[in-house]
């Protein structure tokens, strides 16, 4: 199952698509608003929580390293610069696109 949110807005799995995705983040753009993505990843072996910059500060990880796929997910994550920039509609797409071909 993939859930992503959207500041306040929350989808999950075949609900989620990239015009939604884009409504969200050009509304927030527009309002001024700060954008946070948070992504629930649970599909098979891989259970991972994952929040854009901007997101309120949270507890830490999961008390556990991650195993061979989420790490390779966290890569990808850190490749698209979540970690670091500022929240583009095509990041979010992307990175969504990515999860669904992980979690199929």
């Amino acid at each position: 199952m993939i859930t992503l949110k959207i500041g306040t807005a929350e989808r999950r799995d075949g609900d989620i698509d990239a015009r939604w995705i884009q409504n969200q983040i050009n509304a927030r753009r527009r309002e001024g608003e700060i954008i946070c993505v948070f992504f629930k990843v649970n599909c098979g072996d891989v259970n991972l929580n994952l929040h854009s910059r901007d997101c309120p500060k949270s507890g830490g990880g999961g008390g556990r390293r991650p195993n061979d796929k989420e790490e390779f997910i966290l890569d990808e994550w850190k490749k698209k610069g979540f970690s670091v920039n500022d929240v583009t509609s095509g990041m979010v797409v992307s990175f969504w696109q990515f999860l669904k071909q992980i979690c199929d």
